[in-house]
């Protein structure tokens, strides 16, 4: 008998089996659609074909940064986790950072690295995704600088920020120029080459310091500052050949964010299989007797090709495939329109300075403020309760649980070092067999014989208890065997007893 022979119309199932299902709403809709697929489908082979998936194509995902002076991290968070959320850079540069360089916010699946400033307004930090393997090479005033392990490629990537009426710290761009170096911030300096209306003596020295070592800038082709038209948030490097720049409309700060798409790779997977086993576990117990009833009726080899295949595709149904860029998941849109709209009535004050222009933008950011903190309490809740149940847990701690070896090179004996591992196991099971078996005794030994025979009277002797010894009699006991210079102790021991 063939598969073609016993594949006839499969058992219906009811669908309100979904309701014995512990999970969310998304997954019971999941659900509910393999029921209808299965109780519309007559061959399991034309089940089968219908949920195997094919691999996408994965591309190849460039390194992007995101450079930005947030004149004083404190009053701009709102912006901050906008363009976190909105832009999922793998590097966010910030200049100007302010007080808050001392407690930076904790961001999951992110690490800082940050150097303070001369100022309450200075202070520079670089956010990196963990995923990518960075080192810290040096931290200055206002300057940071990491190293990028990419492809076996090594690229160094510098946050800085310069003061007004500063000057541009050429000693560390000369220590570090032989480098793959690219450095990203607010330099502060003007020159017409990007695109400002004027010169300074800052811009000029840059300017002169780039031809001399072969460095470019890279710029957007908008003004950076929204307090002039000038450039002054930019980047510079070996070359500027196949970098995407642009300035992005966001945020409240007096300077634009600036988004930079990188020539370099940032991973090489494009996509991950992600497998829900809930689902997979809950749809096999229920069609679990139809799979029962089909084992007796066929050949095994024949049973176990079908039911193979059907694993596969019950596994592929299963599944989706998830972009690599999992860095930070989205906000919902709740939270985008409430952050555009606090920062909406935030430039609304600041040009009119009105009093009911400031308690709307206020009250906004309030909003915000418990939208964000309910929306994160929810997710922490979330993971909590899946840590719960059975050992999920061990999924969220495993990477701090590291293997142990300990450094054991072999088993010292009279003739050497043993190495081999059964060999070692059967001279240690030798040892504690006889170490923990019952003494032997030399019936030539006239001591051995003695000691025994001791033994054996103390065993079979009469047994009384030693409370009715009297302390009296055992103090002159001792002095009977004590030498005369110790009689002083045993009476100080005596009395101790007492």
């Amino acid at each position: 008998m063939d598969s073609e022979d016993i594949e006839h119309c499969m058992m219906y199932f009811n669908p309100e089996l979904i309701n014995n299902f512990n999970g969310t709403d998304e997954e019971k809709n999941a659900l509910y659609c393999m029921f209808y697929e299965w109780n519309s489908s007559v061959r399991v082979s034309d089940l089968c074909e219908q949920w195997v998936k094919v691999r996408p194509q994965s591309s190849l995902e460039h390194l992007t940064l995101l450079v930005w002076n947030c004149e004083c991290l404190s009053t701009h968070m709102a912006d901050f986790d906008l363009l976190l959320s909105s832009y999922s850079p793998h590097l966010f540069l910030l200049s100007g950072v302010g007080k808050q360089i001392h407690m930076l916010p904790h961001v999951p699946n992110f690490k800082w690295y940050s150097s303070k400033g001369t100022n309450s307004f200075g202070g520079v930090g670089i956010l990196v995704h963990q995923n990518l393997r960075t080192s810290l090479i040096e931290e200055a005033v206002n300057f940071v600088l990491i190293q990028i392990e990419i492809l076996n490629e090594k690229i160094f990537i510098a946050s800085i920020y310069v003061p007004l009426g500063s000057m541009l710290p050429l000693e560390l761009f000369d220590k570090h120029k032989e480098k793959e170096i690219f450095i990203f911030g607010d330099f502060n300096v003007k020159h017409q080459d990007w695109n400002c209306e004027c010169n300074n003596v800052s811009g000029n020295k840059l300017k002169e310091w780039l031809l001399e070592n072969g460095f470019e800038i890279l710029h957007p082709s908008h003004p950076t500052s929204k307090r002039s038209n000038s450039v002054i948030d930019f980047g510079i490097g070996r070359s500027k050949e196949n970098w995407g720049i642009e300035r992005l409309e966001e945020g409240t700060s007096d300077h634009y964010p600036i988004l930079f798409l990188s020539p370099f790779p940032a991973t090489e997977n494009g996509v991950f299989r992600k497998t829900n086993w809930k689902l997979f576990t809950f749809f096999l117990q229920v069609v679990h007797c139809y799979w029962n009833e089909l084992v007796y009726k066929t050949d095994y080899n024949v049973f176990f090709d079908i039911f193979s295949r059907f694993l596969a595709a019950l596994s592929d149904r299963c599944t989706t495939f998830e972009h690599v860029k999992n860095f930070r998941p989205p906000w919902p849109p709740h939270l985008v329109n409430l952050v555009r709209t606090v920062n909406k009535f935030k430039r609304r004050f600041r040009k009119t300075r009105f009093y009911e222009d400031y308690k709307a933008f206020k009250f906004c950011e309030n909003i915000y403020k418990q939208e964000k903190l309910a929306f994160e309490q929810d997710k922490r809740d979330k993971k909590i309760q899946h840590m719960k149940e059975g050992q999920n847990i061990w999924s969220h701690v495993r990477h701090v649980f590291k293997p142990y070896s300990p450094a054991f090179r072999g088993l010292k004996t009279p003739n050497g070092v043993v190495i081999d591992k059964q060999e070692i196991a059967d001279q240690l099971a030798e040892f504690y067999e006889k170490h923990f078996a019952e003494p032997t005794y030399d019936s030539k030994n006239p001591f051995h014989i003695e000691c025994l025979e001791a033994y054996e009277r103390i065993k079979i002797s009469l047994k009384f208890p030693l409370d009715q010894i009297k302390i009296e009699e055992v103090i002159l006991q001792w002095k009977k065997f004590a030498p005369k210079k110790s009689l002083d102790s045993v009476e100080n021991s005596a009395f101790l007893l007492k």
